[in-house]
């Protein structure tokens, strides 16, 4: 038996749509609107301590300072934790010292801990990057956690690291294995010692990277040799 032209050129358009399909990639600054918590994939949450039962964001005001309403607060002062975007077009400075550029969120746990929360819609492994960065200028700030939890499990944090004045910056990039419905939990933290001058720059980006051009050519040749002993065969 002889596989006809047609036959093999649907094989292989299968194969690489299979073989191609195209990578979703979640942003959590430009992902975040207004008005809606949950909102897509993501979720604004806090809780008493980092892995603690998670209480839902509820929209406010503006953030004193801001000309904007892209914030989430809980209580007053220290419970007021917020999750704000900056809309401006430009640094938007609050309270005098804290400068919140366009790109990140402002994260402000006070005493509880700030949790940005995305859910995986479908089970792969996700290329996670991103980065927690102090942008309260005051000098004052005082080290505090910010974690990357696998559904909301304290005990083994995908990632950890502290937030101060003098070590303002904490980058990761990492794949993990996520199954659908699994949550990655974005978290920064304070205490009740420790509140104030809190504000954390926040952004990550997950996406399911694309598989390459040499495993869809790989494929092609397979079926290639695959086709011609069958055609042998015959």
């Amino acid at each position: 038996m002889r596989w006809s032209s047609c036959t093999c050129l649907g094989l292989l358009i299968a194969l690489i749509t299979i073989t191609s399909v195209q990578a979703n990639t979640y942003d959590a600054v430009n992902d975040f609107t207004a008005g809606n918590n949950p909102s897509g994939q993501w979720s604004y949450l806090y809780s008493s301590t980092i892995g603690g039962l998670q209480t839902a964001l509820t929209p406010s005001g503006d953030f004193p300072g801001s000309t904007n309403p892209w914030d989430w607060s809980g209580e007053n002062v220290p419970d007021s934790v917020s999750v704000i975007k900056n809309t401006s077009g430009t640094p938007t400075t609050y309270e005098s010292t804290i400068v919140q550029p366009t790109n990140l969120l402002l994260v402000d746990p006070e005493e509880d801990a700030a949790d940005v929360q995305w859910k995986a819609p479908t089970t792969g492994i996700y290329d996670i990057s991103g980065v927690f960065q102090n942008i309260d200028q005051s000098g004052h700030t005082d080290s505090h956690p910010v974690e990357v939890l696998l559904n909301n499990s304290a005990l083994l944090p995908l990632y950890s690291s502290t937030i101060s004045s003098s070590d303002g910056s904490a980058t990761f990039n990492f794949d993990q294995l996520v199954a659908a419905g699994d949550t990655l939990d974005f978290v920064v933290a304070g205490s009740p010692s420790n509140y104030q001058f809190l504000s954390t720059g926040f952004d990550a980006t997950i996406s399911v990277p694309e598989p390459s051009l040499g495993l869809v050519l790989m494929g092609g040749l397979i079926l290639r040799r695959t086709i011609s002993y069958r055609t042998l065969e015959t």
